[in-house]
C-alpha cells in the first residue's frame, strides 16, 4: 500500500511507513459510481437548499462553507504531518487565503444588493414619473411657459388658435391672437364698464372719433411664450402690415389700430392632469359673437401640452373632447388598426355593429366615411390618425367638401353613427355641415363632418308627413315659398315673388314694365334623425332646378328664375312635430309670427326650420 503522508510504496501488512513513520490504514478500493444525469429544472417543486443556493445570500454561504471546510482540511493536514512545518505554513497560508475569499464574496454580494435596490428605485421611479397627478390651481405658475396663472392660461386658450399641430405659430395666428385678445380686454373695460382683471395691460388712446388700445408689450409676449418662441417685436412691424393685423411695435408698447369689441372668447378649465412629461388640459371653449351669432359655439376641448428643456410646459395640441377622448384618440393612433368598421361605404349597418364602441370610437368610424374622399381635417389628432392610416389620401378640404359624393348606403350609415354619438352624448343635434365649423353644447359633442341628431327608431318619418303642403311668405302675398315633401323624403317647391314697379331694359333692350320671379325644383331630404320628443333633424341631400337660373322678358314682364329659395344642398332642417312647445322654438316662432300671430303655447301642425339661413316653413 502506498504511505498517505509521503507516498511510499509498503508491504500491505505493513502498520507504518518505512520511509516517514506515519500510521498506514486500511485502503478500501472506491466503489464504481454511476455517472449522473442532470436534474430537470423544478422553478416551482425545487427543494428548499436549492433555491436558497440560487439566491446572493445562499451563493454567499455556500462560499463560506467551501472555504471553511477548506481550511479545515488544511488544517487536519497540518496536524497529522505535525512534523512536516512547510506542510503547517502551506495550511495556514490556505486558510487566510479562504478567508480572503469569504470576505470578496460578501463584497461581491453587498455590490449585488445594492445594484438590485438601485434598479428597484429606477423602477419605482420610472412608475411614479408616469403616475397620473392632478393639477390643482396654484400648480399652474410653476408649471407653464411665462409662469401663467389659471386665469391668464385661461385666457391663452380662449384667444389661442382653435387648432394646432405643434407649438410653432405663423405670423398670421400670433397676430390673430394678440388682436382678439386685446379686443376681448378691451371690451370689458369698453363705454364706462367696471374695470375687470385681464391678463394685459391696456392703455385707451383717443383720436377724435376713433380709438385704439396700446398692450404692454412685456404682458403679450409672456403670454405668447406658453404658445411658442416667437416674441413681438419692431423688426416683424412690415410683416404684421402684410398681414393687416394693425399691430405695430414702438418701444416697450404693441399698438392696436381701430379695435373692435364685438367678438366674445371665453375659456373655463375644467380638469387638468399631469402624466410624465405630458400635461393635458380640458376646458369649455365659448365662441359669443354679436355679429355673427350663426358662428357661435360652446365645446369642450383639451389642449396638450409638452415639457421642454425649460422643464416647464407649452401648449403642443388643441382637439375636440375631454382628456379621456384625447387620450384614446392618441392610443388609437398608435394602433395598427386601419379601420373602425371597413365595410362602412359598401354595406348597410345596424345598431348592433356599433354594440361596444367608444364615443371616440364612433366619431372616427363616421369620419372614415368622409376620410375615404379625401376630405381633410381640421382637428390636428383626427389629422393625424388619418394620416397614420395606409389607405388615406388626403386632398379636399373640409369648405370644398360636398356630401353629396356619399353614395345611399355612406348617408345612412352616417346618419345612424350620428345617432348613436348623440344618444351617448345626451345632446340634441349639433349642425356643423361637411365644412367642419364646431357648433354645438357644453357637453362638448362636435360634427367634424356630416349633420348630427339622433336615430328616429320607430318615432317620426316622413310617412308621417306624405304629400303634406309647407309654406312661409311675407303675410302679404307679395311673395311665398310652397314645399311637399312624400314619403320617400323627395320634395318639390316652388317659389313666386311679383314687383309691378320694377320697369326697365334687359340687356337685349327689351322694355319691361313689371318684375316677376320665379323657381321650381325637385329634392331629396336624408333620412330624419331624433333630437327630442318633438324635433327631428335632416338634411337637404339633393336639388334639381327646373330650369336655368337666368332672365328673360315676355309680355312686357321680366321673368328671373331663381335659385330654390329658402333651402341649399347640404342644409340641416329641424323637423317640429306637432305639440311641440312653441316657446322653445326660438328663431323658428319669431320667423312665422308675421303669417301666425295668434300661434298657442303648442304647435298645432308640423314645421320645418332652416337651421343655416332662418327660413321657417309651417304646413297647412
Amino acid at each position: 500500500m502506498f504511505c498517505p503522508n509521503c507516498g511510499t510504496e509498503n508491504k500491505d501488512d505493513a502498520k507504518f511507513c518505512g520511509n516517514c513513520g506515519a500510521p498506514l490504514f486500511d485502503q478500501q478500493p472506491e466503489p464504481d459510481m454511476p455517472s449522473e444525469e442532470p436534474e430537470p429544472d423544478t422553478p416551482s417543486g425545487e427543494p428548499e437548499h436549492r433555491r436558497f443556493l440560487s439566491t446572493t445570500a445562499g451563493k454567499v454561504v455556500l462560499v463560506v462553507v467551501i472555504a471553511a471546510a477548506a481550511a479545515g482540511v488544511s488544517a487536519g493536514a497540518a496536524t497529522v504531518h505535525h512534523n512536516n512545518v512547510v506542510k503547517e505554513e502551506e495550511a495556514a497560508a490556505a486558510e487566510e487565503a479562504a478567508q480572503e475569499e469569504a470576505a470578496a464574496a460578501l463584497e461581491a454580494a453587498a455590490q449585488d444588493e445594492e445594484t438590485e435596490v438601485a434598479d428597484v428605485q429606477e423602477a419605482e421611479a420610472t412608475d411614479e414619473s408616469a403616475e397620473e397627478i392632478a393639477v390643482t390651481d396654484d400648480m399652474y405658475p410653476e408649471l407653464l411657459e411665462g409662469g401663467l396663472s389659471k386665469s391668464a392660461f385661461e385666457d391663452v386658450l380662449a384667444h389661442g388658435p382653435e387648432a394646432m399641430s405643434d407649438s410653432s405659430m405663423t405670423i398670421k395666428q400670433v397676430t390673430w391672437f394678440a388682436t382678439t385678445l386685446i379686443r376681448n380686454c378691451a371690451a370689458v373695460q369698453f363705454e364706462g364698464a367696471p374695470p375687470q382683471e385681464t391678463p394685459i395691460t391696456l392703455t385707451e388712446v383717443q383720436d377724435g372719433s376713433s380709438y385704439s388700445w396700446d398692450c404692454s408689450l412685456a404682458d403679450m409676449n409672456n403670454l405668447l411664450s406658453v404658445l411658442t418662441d416667437y416674441q413681438f417685436n419692431a423688426g416683424d412691424n412690415a410683416k404684421y402690415q402684410e398681414e393687416e393685423s394693425g399691430l405695430s411695435v414702438e418701444g416697450d408698447t404693441l399698438k392696436q389700430v381701430a379695435v373692435e369689441t364685438s367678438v366674445g372668447y371665453e375659456a373655463s378649465i375644467t380638469d387638468a392632469k399631469l402624466t410624465g412629461d405630458e400635461m393635458m388640459v380640458s376646458y369649455e371653449h365659448i365662441c359669443d359673437s354679436a355679429g355673427s351669432p350663426e358662428n357661435n359655439y360652446d365645446l369642450i376641448r383639451t389642449a396638450i401640452l409638452k415639457k421642454t428643456d425649460s422643464g416647464r410646459y407649452r401648449v403642443d395640441t388643441i382637439t375636440t373632447g375631454t382628456i379621456d377622448e384625447a387620450s384614446e384618440l392618441l392610443a388609437l393612433i398608435e394602433s395598427d388598426q386601419d379601420y373602425i368598421l371597413p365595410d362602412s361605404d359598401s354595406r348597410t349597418l345596424d345598431r348592433s355593429d356599433l354594440e361596444g364602441l367608444s364615443k371616440t370610437e364612433l366619431r372616427v368610424a363616421r369620419n372614415e366615411l368622409y376620410a375615404r374622399h379625401g376630405r381633410t381635417f381640421d382637428d390636428p389628432l383626427l389629422d393625424r390618425y388619418f394620416n397614420s392610416r395606409s389607405w388615406y389620401q388626403g386632398t379636399v378640404s373640409p369648405d370644398d367638401f360636398s356630401d353629396n359624393v356619399f353614395n345611399s348606403t355612406e348617408t345612412a350609415n352616417r346618419d345612424l353613427i350620428v345617432s348613436r354619438e348623440n344618444e351617448m352624448s345626451g345632446t340634441g343635434t349639433q349642425s356643423g355641415g361637411s365644412s367642419g365649423t364646431q357648433s354645438g353644447s357644453s357637453s362638448g359633442t362636435q360634427s367634424d363632418s356630416g349633420s348630427t341628431g339622433t336615430d328616429s327608431g320607430s318615432g317620426f318619418s316622413f310617412a308621417d308627413i306624405d304629400n303634406v303642403e309647407f309654406g312661409y311668405s311675407s303675410g302679404a302675398g307679395a311673395w311665398g315659398v310652397g314645399l311637399t315633401v312624400h314619403s320617400d323624403g323627395t320634395f318639390e317647391g316652388s317659389y313666386h315673388d311679383s314687383d309691378a314697379g320694377g320697369r326697365g331694359t334687359d340687356e337685349y333692350g327689351n322694355e319691361y314694365l313689371g318684375t316677376i320671379s320665379l323657381s321650381e325644383w325637385t329634392g331629396s331630404f336624408s333620412t330624419p334623425v331624433k333630437v327630442n320628443d318633438y324635433t327631428y333633424s335632416t338634411t337637404v341631400e339633393s336639388i334639381n332646378l327646373s330650369r336655368e337660373q337666368g332672365s328673360e322678358v315676355e309680355d312686357n314682364v321680366l321673368y328671373v328664375y331663381t335659385s330654390a329659395e329658402g333651402m341649399s344642398v347640404g342644409d340641416e332642417f329641424l323637423i317640429y312635430l306637432p305639440s311641440a312647445p312653441t316657446s322653445e322654438l326660438g328663431d323658428f316662432i319669431d320667423f312665422i309670427y308675421a303669417t301666425h300671430p295668434n300661434i298657442g303655447s303648442q304647435l298645432s301642425c308640423y314645421g320645418l326650420y332652416n337651421t343655416n339661413d332662418g327660413a321657417s316653413f309651417i304646413s297647412y
